[in-house]
């Protein structure tokens, strides 16, 4: 019975793909440093205008339109939802209402 699976695990001497002959193509240092920087409020509403004023997560949810009808008063809190997402590369409900608050003296 060691035998049979023995031979069942055994490592088969296989030629297997490497990536040494590989060659990737790489950023300049200009690209490189633009996608460190933070986004900007235009680069947001560009964001938020391309997805279209119709569009909300659930039936029950704000609309984008209503972000793009109100970005005015709405704006310190986009952006700092933007930040935020610039900076952990997550989606935080519970940062946005919490940090964004009290971070402008509400």
């Amino acid at each position: 019975m060691f035998f049979h699976f023995e031979a069942q695990y055994k490592v088969a001497n296989v030629m297997r793909p490497s990536g040494e002959k590989l060659s990737f193509r790489t950023l300049s240092y200009i690209k490189d440093v633009t996608l460190l920087k933070s986004f900007t409020l235009e680069e947001v509403k560009a964001a938020i205008w391309d997805c279209g004023s119709n569009k909300a997560s659930s039936p029950d949810c704000v609309s984008l339109g209503f972000i793009e009808d109100f970005l005015v008063e709405l704006k310190k809190d986009i952006m700092c939802f933007a930040t935020e997402f610039h900076r952990n590369g997550k989606l935080t409900k519970l940062f946005f209402h919490i940090h964004c608050s009290n971070s402008q003296g509400r």
